[in-house]
């Protein structure tokens, strides 16, 4: 089958062009087709690959960044119709949770938690609007603000944001926390790792109690790079729950070394959960407790 974007012949059978990753869709057949129609059908079918177990983690990429391109309208990953965030909330039910190393078991109370990471279209509205990251007053009380924000290095909407520090990251949830109305913050690690888990410990990670490279993004996927939120929808959490195994880690809004402490004050370093593209498959367990300074 030959790609009508790029010109390139695929093998049969092949649903997306080998070349540039263009859904393959027999508009041969039909003599005129309108742009806006082809369009609207190429989204339709990339949404329904995303749902595809078999496929691979390179045409995961290319569906991430092919719907980024031409629009992807699935809720939580882009903005609302006031150009604010729109974030899909994902019920965690109450529970306890030891940490690991720490020994220490902390209560959790019933929440919710955005069923994405924050993408850059949506932490771009913080970094663009005259109330957001040009407004002083989001890090009140906080050790250290940044003349200039983290840089994304890859720039397409639903990808996670990228070399956002722990103080920014606190800010954005004050901005948005003003702007929606409700109490926006960084979920603490027991929070965090109650919706990883739903609550059962046996969940080492997300979707269960064994290791499989092929629901998430990290190093074992051979990527090096993120990808678009949301393109794992088999390693998504008993609350479903999307990228809490690989992609880019999540910082947490306790102290590491003395996670009881959840004050915003001071310089001292954070928990970060979740691992990353660039991180091993260990680093990506439910349970293991990763760590940075704020600024970084």
């Amino acid at each position: 089958m030959k790609c009508l974007k790029c010109g390139s012949a695929s093998r049969k059978g092949v649903k997306f062009c080998e070349e540039c990753g263009h859904a393959l869709i027999e508009f041969q057949e039909i003599p005129a087709i309108r742009e806006e129609k082809f369009v609207r059908g190429d989204s339709e079918l990339f949404l329904e690959e995303i749902d595809n177990a078999s496929n691979t983690h390179q045409q995961r990429v290319k569906i991430g960044d092919r719907l980024a391109k031409i629009g992807d309208p699935r809720p939580g990953v882009g903005l609302r119709g006031d150009g604010l965030p729109h974030i899909v909330w994902c019920e965690v039910l109450g529970g306890k949770i030891t940490l690991e190393k720490t020994g220490q078991t902390f209560t959790i109370d019933p929440f919710y938690i955005s069923k994405y990471p924050v993408t850059w279209i949506q932490y771009r509205s913080f970094l663009e609007a005259a109330d957001g990251y040009r407004s002083k007053k989001w890090w009140e009380g906080l050790a250290k603000r940044q003349d200039e924000p983290g840089e994304q290095y890859r720039k397409l909407d639903t990808h996670p944001a990228e070399k956002v520090s722990w103080y920014d990251a606190v800010a954005y949830c004050r901005w948005l926390s003003g702007r929606l109305g409700c109490e926006i913050r960084l979920p603490s690690e027991w929070e965090w790792q109650q919706a990883a888990t739903g609550g059962d410990p046996t969940n080492k990670y997300p979707w269960g109690g064994k290791w499989d490279s092929d629901r998430a993004n990290t190093d074992e996927s051979g990527l090096g790079r993120t990808t678009a939120v949301g393109l794992y929808p088999q390693g998504a959490s008993p609350v479903g729950v999307f990228d809490m195994s690989g992609n880019v880690l999540e910082w947490c809004l306790n102290v590491y070394e003395n996670p009881r402490m959840v004050e915003v004050t001071g310089d001292s370093r954070r928990a970060l959960r979740g691992g990353s593209w660039y991180d091993f498959w260990l680093v990506a367990r439910c349970a293991f407790r990763g760590v940075n300074d704020p600024d970084f």
